[in-house]
């Protein structure tokens, strides 16, 4: 706000939450404080670089609906247990299959100006680690988005920019590399940037106008949150400080009056999980690990 005269509070900052990179907001560790400094430096270098390489834009949209990338972390069991019934517990992983189907829709809106490379934002979801798998353990991770955004610049001359979507249910099929985590990263980035190619041919252009910004500040069970979101023509982001579950993400881009809804979890702050009423029911993991109380998926 004071380098650039933008009102703090129009300002999303979404994060692709990655379970391999340093941990931030730990201030009282110098080597930790260090790094959220040097994040915070870059940020507003970016965020003041691309103000100020602004020109006229046509925006277009399209979608991609990937299969077999990403699914739900909850499990039946062949021994007839779920999930839901104590991690510590289980000793035979032996999968039968998912008690829920995943929402694989990516989303996806193509900015194209005279004179530069086209730039493509990219929303979908996938929490970052699939844990299940004693062989490797892979992490979706910057790994796997520097890989997206290679293959998206060498085969298709685009910069592209990852928003991580309702990722709080939502993990990464491990299957596609076994024999290294890179090769994990590089298969799974290579396969998301493919399904976004994909994609390009569907390409439509799309409604633009004024820009309207609207933030919601709300209780739950004595704490404050806030939410905000900006719209313009026929596109929307809402920004949620959670880990948000698929079903809270897919309610509101199924109920948004707009065309294409963007949904960024992990926006402008974390406050860990926002379990849906099955994770409830079936007393998941993110249940018990959550910070608010049943219902509050609902509430938001």
């Amino acid at each position: 706000e004071e380098k650039t005269g933008v009102p703090a509070d129009h300002i999303q900052i979404n994060c692709s939450h990655s379970h391999s990179a340093p941990c931030q907001g730990y201030s009282a560790v110098p080597a930790v404080k260090k790094s959220d400094d040097n994040i915070v430096a870059k940020c507003v270098e970016a965020g003041i670089a691309a103000l100020e390489s602004r020109k006229p834009a046509k925006m277009y949209t399209s979608f991609a609906r990937p299969e077999g990338l990403n699914f739900v972390r909850h499990y039946i069991l062949k021994n007839g247990l779920h999930t839901g019934e104590g991690l510590g517990a289980i000793a035979d992983w032996d999968i039968l299959g998912h008690m829920e189907a995943a929402d694989n829709l990516m989303q996806l809106v193509k900015f194209t100006r005279e004179g530069e490379k086209d730039i493509v934002l990219i929303n979908w979801q996938a929490h970052p680690s699939s844990p299940l798998h004693d062989e490797y353990y892979t992490c979706f991770s910057s790994q796997n988005v520097g890989v997206m955004r290679r293959v998206l610049l060498e085969k298709a001359d685009v910069e592209s920019l990852y928003i991580l979507g309702g990722a709080g249910d939502v993990g990464t099929e491990s299957h596609i590399a076994e024999e290294i985590r890179y090769a994990s990263y590089k298969d799974l980035g290579t396969a998301l940037a493919n399904a976004a190619m994909e994609a390009f041919a569907d390409f439509r252009e799309a409604e633009t106008g004024s820009i309207q910004f609207r933030s919601q500040k709300f209780d739950i069970d004595g704490r404050g949150y806030e939410l905000s979101a900006f719209g313009f023509g026929d596109f929307a982001f809402v920004g949620m400080p959670w880990e948000a579950f698929q079903t809270n993400a897919m309610a509101v881009k199924e109920q948004s009056p707009y065309y294409m809804t963007f949904y960024g979890a992990l926006t402008n702050d974390t406050y860990g999980y926002l379990p849906d009423a099955f994770s409830w029911t079936y007393e998941m993991y993110e249940s018990v690990a959550t910070f608010v109380p049943q219902g509050s998926a609902e509430i938001v």
